[in-house]
């Protein structure tokens, strides 16, 4: 390959990484725009606190949204600290999780889009289900249908046979409320096109096990937004994930890495993503070489693809997935051996240096396992930590402090 040839090529792989950032926010705004409409023209809007089937929605063609999704837009934007001391207010307490706190003060100051019905689940942690039991029981909207799912926490045939039971019931409840049959051939063909994407979501996590990276941090929580809650079972949310597959090939293919980073340290962070990643992933990068090559949400365990034969086997399929796959509740309803397990799988398949557990303080169930999870690690000899932060709220341990930690915990276990 010539130089000129070499040139031409890393322009493409950074020009397509440019375009899929760009129409990341153009998936956020179409989003916006639905609901907005779908309230002006008083059409049926499902909201609630977790994306059950996010694949119905797009099948009856119906708007929807669930809180998280709405509360981290929020409590990204200026208005973040105060909406989670307005939260605090409301319940005369921090103890619950701030991202919760802060729809808790949404849901108060009606910042959520008005539903025409409800859906609320007992996952995948206690603060999601008293903001679910808030949303349920909201004065204003009283009169709303609404409709709770019974996840079963453990994970056995019986149960997920009565999980889809259940969510068949859920699909009924929207057909009731909205005026729209579900066609059943038209979610099938969702549901496939569905299948794509998770597919190439998986084809992106093998090209991480690369050396170096040739992804940066966000990408792989950008794949899931999009194609778990922003436009599930569409060709433009497949043929998003297709081109950042093309794209990370360009780099495995030259063995480049991320522009400008000398990938020394490869870490998993497991949990979720903090609101302030953007100020943090890139100095880990730049100052210690660290590169966040997995995380709770980027993580494909891997997905279950929907099996498309019959409608029974549909909805089994359903349940399945959203018990053992869908972050947080795959790990959070479950025994610490999930947890554990995933946390080791990570370790061996994407040859990880260190295991970064945030321990969020709304983490409660995570935190209690903390010796659990060392003992994991120290027995596969791969060196762990844990920072003490608030992943939504930078004002309780910042970006310096959190980066100052880190420093000192490369240097002591030998990584820096």
């Amino acid at each position: 390959m010539s130089k000129k040839e070499t040139v031409q090529k890393k322009k493409k792989d950074a020009e397509i990484f440019k375009e899929l950032k760009e129409e990341c926010e153009a998936f956020f705004a179409k989003k916006e725009i639905e609901l907005m409409e779908a309230m002006e023209k008083a059409d049926p809007i499902l909201g609630g606190t977790n994306s059950v089937i996010p694949e119905l929605c797009t099948a009856l063609g119906i708007a929807s949204w669930f809180t998280a999704a709405l509360q981290l837009r929020a409590i990204g934007s200026e208005m973040g600290p105060e909406l989670i001391d307005a939260g605090t207010n409301l319940l005369g307490s921090n103890f619950m999780c701030s991202l919760q706190r802060a729809g808790i003060a949404m849901m108060e100051n009606d910042l959520y889009p008005t539903p025409t019905m409800i859906v609320g689940t007992n996952s995948p942690c206690d603060a999601v289900v008293m903001l679910g039991q808030m949303l349920l029981n909201h004065p204003p909207w009283k009169e709303i249908p609404r409709f709770s799912l019974d996840v079963p926490y453990q994970k056995s045939e019986e149960r997920m046979d009565y999980f889809a039971g259940q969510m068949r019931e859920f699909v009924s409840f929207v057909e009731d409320h909205s005026n729209r049959k579900l066609d059943m051939d038209r979610l099938r063909e969702v549901c496939e096109e569905a299948n794509q994407a998770y597919q190439l979501m998986n084809e992106f996590q093998e090209l991480k096990r690369s050396l170096p990276c040739p992804s940066e941090w966000n990408w792989g929580f950008d794949a899931y937004t999009i194609a778990r809650i922003l436009a599930p079972g569409t060709t433009e949310a497949t043929d998003w994930v297709k081109r950042l597959v093309e794209a990370a090939e360009i780099r495995v293919k030259e063995e480049k890495g991320i522009d400008g980073v000398d990938e020394k340290i490869r870490y998993v962070w497991f949990d979720v993503l903090p609101s302030f990643s953007e100020k943090l992933f890139p100095r880990m990068e730049k100052e210690f070489g660290a590169v966040l090559i997995m995380d709770m949400f980027a993580y494909n365990p891997p997905w279950t693809l929907i099996d498309t034969s019959s409608e029974q086997e549909m909805f089994r399929s359903f349940a399945r997935r959203f018990q053992t796959d869908d972050p947080m509740v795959r790990q959070a309803m479950a025994t610490m051996e999930m947890y554990t397990g995933d946390i080791h799988r990570i370790v061996h398949d994407f040859s990880i240096d260190a295991v970064i557990l945030p321990t969020h303080r709304g983490h409660k169930d995570i935190n209690a396992a903390v010796k659990i999870i060392r003992d994991m690690c120290k027995h596969i000899d791969v060196p762990f930590t844990t920072i003490g932060c608030d992943m939504f709220d930078e004002r309780f341990m910042s970006v310096d402090q959190i980066v100052e930690k880190m420093g000192i915990f490369f240097e002591s276990a030998g990584l820096a």
